[in-house]
């Protein structure tokens, strides 16, 4: 994964019908832009919002802020960011080799919900900023059995670029 320098986050309000995702998606692979999390919910009946991450260095994150704020299918461009904005991913994992410590220190430190399963396996429920998620991957890499992650919500605080 690139630098948190160049991760990129961002909220299109779009039009809901059928190949919107498509084309945002197209505007991307055309320039080689590997997409990182995508989540898509319905605001009304005519808009839908997607929050996309990416990773891309500053000169070329304006020019495909351009590019999608030229889609006809594209209402508005909002740009998140980690100091200013509300990012959070869930995280959900099973670890092994775990006791009520552990599940304790987890609770604790990363507010996380846990759950002891049979085996000395514990259930790990976390909604944080996406480095938090970060690091409790790096912490428990040597106990992690398995993992899922959601796409990153993102609640951008009025900047609106189109």
């Amino acid at each position: 994964m690139a630098s948190d320098e160049n991760k990129r986050f961002v909220v299109l309000r779009v039009l809901n019908m059928p190949g919107v995702m498509e084309r945002i998606a197209s505007i991307f692979a055309r320039r080689a832009i590997n997409i990182d999390t995508i989540t898509v919910g319905m605001v009304n009946g005519k808009t839908s919002e997607i929050s996309l991450t990416f990773s891309l260095p500053q000169e070329k994150f304006e020019n495909i802020v351009k590019v999608l704020e030229k889609n006809p299918c594209v209402f508005e461009v909002k740009i998140g960011s980690l100091e200013y904005d509300v990012i959070r991913e869930a995280f959900v994992a099973v670890l092994k080799d775990c006791d009520t410590s552990v599940s304790d220190y987890i609770r604790v430190r990363y507010r996380a919900r846990t759950t002891l399963l049979s085996g000395s396996r514990l259930l790990v429920e976390l909604l944080a900023d996406p480095r938090v998620v970060d690091d409790f991957k790096e912490e428990f890499k040597d106990r992690v059995e398995s993992f899922s992650r959601s796409g990153v919500m993102i609640h951008t605080l009025n900047r609106f670029r189109k």
